[in-house]
C-alpha cells in the first residue's frame, strides 16, 4: 500500500504530493522537504560537490574507545531492551550469511547500547557513558561460537582511510 501525503515545499512554498511508503513512484522526484522543481535543482547543484565521507562498519576491536565492548555487553543490552520496553515490534536486521557445507547460518542484527553503570550492571545512561545510544552490528553463527561485533565508523573517501570518529 502506498502512503501519499501533502507537503509544502520548504523553499518555494508550493503544495505537492509525495509518496512516503510503498512501491516507488517513478514520476515522483520530490522529497519530503522539497517539491519536484526544487528537488531537481538541488540534485543538479549537488552533482558537482564530491562526497567527502561515508559510514562503514568496522570491528569494535579496531575502534578507539570501543575495544572494551564485548559480546556479553551487547547480549545484555539486547536482553534488557527486550524486557524493559516490552516486546520488540521492529528490529534492525541485516543480511546474514549461509554456509552450504554444513547448513550453518549467520544472524546479523542491530543492538543499541544501553551503557554500563559503575557497579557493572547494565542500565540507564550514566555521565561519561560513551556507549549509550550507539548502534552495534552483531553477527552470530548458529552452530559456531564465532561472532562479529561492529560499529559504524567514518571513512574518509579522499584519503581512503578511517577517521577518528563514529559515523553517527
Amino acid at each position: 500500500m502506498t502512503m501519499i501525503r501533502y507537503f509544502r515545499c520548504q523553499h518555494c512554498g508550493e503544495r505537492y504530493k509525495h509518496a512516503l511508503s510503498g512501491p516507488p513512484v517513478r514520476e515522483d522526484r520530490s522529497t519530503d522537504k522539497h517539491c519536484v522543481g526544487c528537488a531537481e535543482a538541488q540534485r543538479a547543484a549537488l552533482k558537482a560537490v564530491p562526497r567527502l565521507f561515508e559510514g562503514r562498519w568496522r570491528p569494535t576491536s579496531e575502534c578507539p574507545g570501543f575495544e572494551g565492548v564485548t559480546l556479553d555487553h551487547v547480549l545484555a543490552w539486547e536482553k534488557t531492551r527486550m524486557t524493559t520496553s516490552g516486546p520488540a515490534f521492529a528490529r534492525r536486521v541485516f543480511v546474514g550469511l549461509y554456509d552450504l557445507t554444513n547448513g550453518d547460518h549467520q544472524e546479523v542484527r542491530g543492538v543499541v547500547g544501553l551503557g554500563t553503570r559503575p557497579d557493572g550492571v547494565f542500565g540507564p545512561r550514566q555521565p561519561g557513558d560513551e556507549y549509550q545510544g550507539v548502534l552495534f552490528k552483531l553477527g552470530t553463527w548458529m552452530k559456531r561460537p564465532e561472532y562479529e561485533l561492529e560499529v559504524e565508523w567514518e571513512w574518509d573517501l579522499q584519503k581512503g582511510a578511517w577517521t577518528a570518529q563514529r559515523w553517527r
